[in-house]
């Protein structure tokens, strides 16, 4: 076809290369996968972390901080995330949930150029950011939902592929240390793959000894940069002492709670529930590394998969809780692993049996994203995290929002932020997650008596009861001596609603004895 041809403008409008035009048909199915996969649960009710964050937001928007007037123990990216995506999309829960839908899109157009530059292989290259679409919003991680590593992996899979060329300039190393600095102010557990990465550019840059000074100096300059810009940002508002606690000192204390024996509990826990929901992943993944040995990729593309799988691996046992979506830190290494194997098994002597079986692993992620997308909001809380309150707490929080005026308070004894969220309010201390006040920690003590004092000098409006373990902490509501001297200060509200596990009605009367019992949700007022 000559070049000016009809035909060829046709096809070709902007001169596009044959290269191109597939990033760019990467970029579109890339946000066809993430809508279809995330779409139908943009409505489901905000889980309690994802409360914190949009109350935080609201905490933000009424000229208050992070740490000082609302606390939380995650770093101050998240909030600010949060509060972007509901001025662009509006106060309701599906804007940061679009918004991390753009964020995956993002982290699948990454993951299909390191695979395509790898490998050449487009099929490979679309496979992968496939798997990383259905995977990520799998219930197995809490996927459909809008957590901070939903946030942070587009960052991680852009330092893998702007590494791939092992001689970067310093400007690239400075870069990658500048998105791994962004993410850590959305996750903590970065770090560790941040400094894996830093060995693998060691690894790479071995014959270069003289390089190795600026070349790190580089990387941690663009590491230190965000979180130096956080902290400035904090001092200037008098709060830095706030944000250290909440960033840094509660969280150290926060992950030494869990005993060895716990946490090895915690972990295959987690791995039986993963698996069960998402097998294909995992397979797709151990297909990768071990078709590494039929028809290895550059020794470089290897390892900036292999190293940061494992500083994401230190990342999730940092704490040993091993909660579900901490995993998500290893969705985009596990794609590339996939999309990388099946590109050796499909070598001619293979007869692209590596792209039939990752085409049928993909299926089956798939097939399991769309039983989950059919099912109720309700059950599809009940699946991931085998209870209702989530969804209970919009019915009660949208309840509230027609009582309260516009400068009333609402404490809610439990860690259900979501609830203030939901109701437009706002809460007469800085606690709107009940954890930091139960869990061990040097700060318990304090935090109790300042929430103890605030309760006495700003008496709520309405009190929020939520009478379940999960929500308090696994404390005993009735003999709690913390608890009982809190429900002293209540004990001239009088009760105007309950809920009941298993339903959204909020009934106007109960028994006296119901008001504490388990599994209920109870609105005081003050008389």
């Amino acid at each position: 076809m000559e070049a000016g041809s009809p035909m060829k403008r046709l096809l070709d409008p902007w001169g596009f290369n044959r290269e191109r035009r597939e990033i760019w048909l990467a970029v579109l199915l890339a946000i066809a996968f993430s809508a279809i996969a995330r779409v139908p649960q943009l409505w489901v009710p905000f889980e309690r972390d994802e409360g914190a964050y949009a109350y935080m937001s609201d905490v933000i928007n009424r000229g208050g901080l992070p740490y000082r007037d609302a606390f939380d123990h995650k770093p101050p990216g998240i909030y600010y995330l949060y509060n972007l995506s509901f001025k662009l999309f509006g106060h309701s829960i599906c804007a940061p949930r679009i918004m991390a839908l753009l964020f995956v899109s993002a982290s699948c157009v990454f993951v299909f150029l390191f695979v395509y530059k790898s490998t050449s292989s487009l099929w490979a290259g679309i496979l992968s950011m496939g798997l990383l679409a259905w995977a990520s919003s799998s219930p197995a991680y809490a996927g459909f939902t809008a957590n901070t590593e939903i946030f942070a992996i587009p960052f991680l899979a852009a330092v893998s592929l702007i590494l791939m060329n092992g001689k970067a300039s310093m400007r690239n190393y400075f870069l990658s240390g500048l998105l791994f600095g962004m993410t850590l102010l959305i996750k903590q557990t970065a770090l560790p793959i941040a400094m894996a990465t830093l060995i693998v550019v060691f690894a790479n840059n071995a014959h270069r000894l003289r390089k190795l000074p600026a070349i790190s100096a580089a990387f941690m300059a663009g590491l230190a940069i965000p979180f130096a810009v956080a902290s400035t940002y904090f001092v200037w508002k008098g709060a830095f002492d706030s944000y250290w606690i909440g960033f840094y000192g509660y969280n150290r204390a926060y992950a030494g709670t869990v005993s060895y024996q716990d946490a090895w509990g915690r972990f295959w826990r987690s791995m039986k529930f993963i698996t069960s929901l998402d097998l294909g992943t995992w397979l797709a993944m151990y297909l990768g590394f071990v078709c590494f040995w039929f028809k290895p990729p550059p020794r470089r593309h290897q390892w900036l998969i292999l190293a940061p799988a494992m500083g994401g691996c230190m990342g999730i046992a940092m704490g040993g809780y091993f909660y579900p979506h901490y995993f998500i830190f290893l969705l985009p290494y596990s794609a590339m692993a996939a999309g990388l194997g099946c590109a050796g098994l499909g070598s001619q002597e293979f007869k692209n049996l590596g792209k039939w079986l990752l085409s049928v692993l993909l299926a089956g992620s798939i097939m399991t994203g769309l039983r989950f997308s059919v099912l109720s909001d309700t059950k599809k809380l009940e699946v991931v995290y085998g209870n209702d309150v989530f969804s209970r707490s919009a019915a009660v929080g949208s309840y509230l929002r027609v009582l309260i005026n516009k400068n009333d308070t609402v404490f809610v004894l439990g860690s259900e932020p979501q609830l203030l969220f939901y109701a437009h309010a706002i809460a007469p201390t800085r606690f709107c997650i009940f954890y930091p006040l139960v869990q061990p920690s040097p700060y318990r003590s304090k935090f109790r008596e300042e929430l103890v004092s605030a309760l006495k000098q700003r008496p709520p409006e309405f009190l929020v009861a939520i009478n379940d373990p999960n929500s308090l902490g696994a404390i005993d509501i009735v003999r709690d001596d913390f608890i009982n001297a809190i429900r002293n200060i209540f004990a001239g509200y009088r009760p105007i609603g309950i809920n009941f596990m298993g339903s959204d009605q909020i009934l106007m009367k109960a028994p006296e004895d119901s008001l504490w019992r388990r599994e209920s949700i109870v609105i005081y007022e003050r008389k």
